[in-house]
């Protein structure tokens, strides 16, 4: 997190320190949870809806995450009433929308709904650009804003890194305008096209028809170029099979994560019939043709997103402590059983059937 010094505060300008502070802390990665920005907003819940719906009325076992998800709704109305102020004849559908009961009227309100809710982010923008205006005076409103602004940026993929150019002590003498003006813009960001590199642990000639058909082709170390990251990629990568694939990504980081996305289907499909024969290392040079090749690891994870282990004592004496003597039989302990099976054994299918037993025991009832 940012932490500006008392003489770089001194001569900022009030509004333009909130907003960047604020807006740093949103994504900082030792923000705790209840900080984070919203992962859905109105839109993307009730898109999620309308699917949700159209899965119940083929499929009962459905209907009970459409409850859940009119719940969610109406709370996040509920917090934007401030906001859907501007739009009431829209406020009042969506509320109406989060009682109905009937699943035909969910799926049909949810479609006509869905076309005035298509210029959510710009409506989003202007009440922003016009509420940082009152500045240093309206917080808890810019701060809202803020926060629902958000939570277009975590959808469209944005992260810290995204937003570290500003986190200077010069844009601190910026005025209000100027910063969120920024913002708006690095999350808008256009994509650009990257050739991302993973390396694939197995046999050329197993990777060959598998990678193709996932979009991939084939590359040999003379492809790798050696200098800045590349060297490094190549010594992490020793004796790996390279593959490549062009992406369209705003960012180094996300084109590789939509590469591996593409990739890691094929190579589990493959695996599933032959036993960890293809194994994909963490390590994905990205290349672009104006900059250096960069090294990422898609799945790194933030601070926040890894969560310090418990004692295993506490948590066996609080399980025994808390569940019904049935349950624990009938369901913990199998679930146990079946999850110790998947983990010793060899056999691919073996393992998915045994991670799949171990589900139901715990999705089973308890009616102790």
């Amino acid at each position: 997190m940012w932490f500006p010094s008392i003489d770089e505060l001194r001569d900022a300008n009030e509004g333009s320190a909130f907003l960047l502070l604020a807006w740093n802390e949103l994504f900082a990665a030792d923000t705790p949870d209840s900080f984070q920005p919203k992962l859905m907003n109105c839109p993307a819940l009730l898109e999620e809806l309308r699917l949700i719906a159209e899965r119940a009325s083929r499929s009962p076992r459905w209907e009970k995450h459409v409850r859940k998800i009119q719940e969610e709704l109406g709370s996040v109305c509920e917090a934007d009433q401030n906001f859907l102020d501007a739009a009431p004849r829209l406020r009042w559908s969506l509320q109406k929308l989060c009682e109905k009961g009937s699943l035909s009227e969910v799926v049909s309100v949810a479609r006509i709904l869905g076309p005035n809710l298509q210029d959510y982010e710009l409506r989003v923008n202007r009440m922003l650009l016009a509420s940082v205006a009152d500045l240093p005076k309206a917080k808890g409103t810019v701060l809202s804003a803020l926060r629902r602004l958000a939570t277009i940026a975590l959808r469209k993929g944005r992260s810290d890194e995204d937003f570290s150019f500003l986190m200077r002590p010069d844009y601190l003498n910026r005025t209000p305008e100027e910063i969120l003006t920024l913002i708006i813009r690095a999350i808008n960001a256009p994509s650009k096209e990257y050739l991302c590199i993973p390396a694939v642990k197995g046999k050329p000639e197993e990777l060959q028809a598998v990678a193709r058909n996932a979009g991939f082709q084939l590359r040999s170390q003379r492809d790798i170029p050696v200098h800045a990251d590349g060297e490094q990629f190549l010594e992490a990568t020793k004796g790996a099979v390279w593959l490549s694939m062009q992406v369209q990504a705003s960012k180094p980081l996300e084109a590789a994560r939509l590469a591996v996305r593409r990739l890691r289907p094929a190579l589990d499909i493959f695996n599933f019939y032959q036993h960890d024969a293809l194994a994909l290392f963490d390590e994905v040079l990205v290349l672009t043709g104006s900059t250096e090749p960069t090294l990422v690891k898609p799945q790194k994870q933030w601070l926040w997103q890894v969560r310090r282990s418990r004692d295993a004592r506490k948590l066996t004496k609080e399980l025994l402590a808390s569940a019904s003597e049935e349950r624990l039989v009938g369901q913990v302990l199998n679930a146990l059983e079946h999850y110790s099976v998947a983990q010793t054994s060899t056999i691919s299918r073996v393992k998915l059937a045994n991670l799949w037993s171990a589900l139901e025991c715990l999705a089973a009832v308890d009616t102790a």
